[in-house]
């Protein structure tokens, strides 16, 4: 979160001022991605962290290049004091037997991502992935930070103080308003002892107002100009929703041809700018998705990016569409999972 607001104002009867000091804490950043890449096979990745919540899916997305059409063997592990293998496969196709803890869990794509789904909170860190190829010099490697928050995690990094005080005048009570109705301690708003000053703690978006500060005597009173605080948060966890409805296990599902709208919602101030992703590849800026007479090639994973620009934080969810052939029989039988192992 990050605030802002107006820092000297003046009152009404006699003068009042009122200003803030904001203290920031701290912001959750994005790392650009490690530059340079290596000769043989080349891995480039969207972003270098990832923010995920458990119970919900994470893609792990990268991209790689070769000359070779050879299918790649490609193998992730998770960064401990002694590193664990979280997967390795061939192309998509799963080599040996997974660790209890990620059967049924973990997915590799076509172009080398990963896909873990559910989240576990123990599956935070980082994770390199390895992609060789038989007819290449080098192997290529690179690192993605994933950070899981528990469901009910919220994020806090600052708390801002105003201050309330007059020019001339004996025995002055103060006032705070908030959208011109009174204030008073409590867990989050603490007041001093004269009323002067209002410190906030913890700050929630709903501390996204307007605030002022009455000062009365026996014989006079004034109040200040208001003063707006803003509340830079989010984005929250992107919410995908597909029309027509059709939801299935770990997403939706579609019939060939048929028009899909996907849409995403992850609140933020400022609101949130949205990226799609295909199997781990951008296909589409922008809140809402249209995919006109949907084909087999594709279906597969979409992972929606959500990201604010002013706190450079980003957020993600990803959802699995299938896509089935038309067909008179019911239950319709599905054709692929793009990028899905079986």
């Amino acid at each position: 979160m990050h605030l802002e607001g107006i820092q000297y104002i003046f009152g009404m009867g006699f003068p009042i001022s009122l200003w803030a000091w904001r203290t920031l804490i701290g912001h959750p950043t994005v790392s650009p991605p490690p530059q340079g890449l290596l000769a043989g096979v080349n891995i480039t990745s969207p972003t270098a962290l990832v923010r995920g919540t458990a119970g919900k899916a994470a893609l792990l997305s990268v991209r790689y290049a070769s000359a070779s059409a050879d299918k790649p063997v490609v193998k992730w592990q998770l960064k401990r004091d002694k590193p664990v293998t979280v997967v390795q496969s061939i192309g998509t196709e799963i080599i040996g037997n997974l660790r209890p803890d990620y059967r049924d869990r973990i997915r590799v794509l076509e172009n080398g991502s990963l896909l873990i789904s559910p989240l576990q909170l123990s599956d935070e860190g980082a994770y390199e992935v390895e992609v060789s190829i038989t007819d290449d010099t080098f192997t290529g490697e690179k690192t993605i930070n994933l950070t899981v928050d528990s469901k009910s995690k919220k994020d806090v990094h600052e708390f801002f103080t105003l201050n309330c005080s007059h020019e001339n005048g004996t025995k002055p009570t103060y006032t705070w308003l908030k959208d011109g109705r009174p204030l008073s301690n409590d867990s989050r708003l603490l007041l001093s002892p004269d009323q002067k000053i209002l410190t906030i703690t913890r700050v929630l978006m709903a501390d996204d107002d307007v605030y002022s500060c009455l000062v009365e005597n026996p014989i006079s009173h004034g109040r200040s100009i208001p003063v707006k605080i803003t509340v830079y948060h989010g984005p929250d966890e992107p919410a995908i929703s597909m029309e027509p409805f059709s939801p299935e296990q770990g997403g939706f599902s579609a019939g060939e041809h048929e028009d899909v709208v996907l849409s995403c919602q992850a609140p933020s101030n400022p609101p949130s700018r949205y990226f799609w992703l295909h199997n781990g590849s951008q296909v589409h800026v922008g809140q809402t998705y249209i995919l006109a007479a949907i084909t087999r090639t594709q279906a597969g994973t979409y992972t929606c990016l959500a990201e604010n620009t002013h706190l450079q934080t980003r957020t993600q969810a990803t959802i699995v569409l299938t896509v089935y052939s038309p067909s008179p029989a019911w239950p319709r039988t599905p054709c692929c999972r793009r990028g899905l192992s079986a």
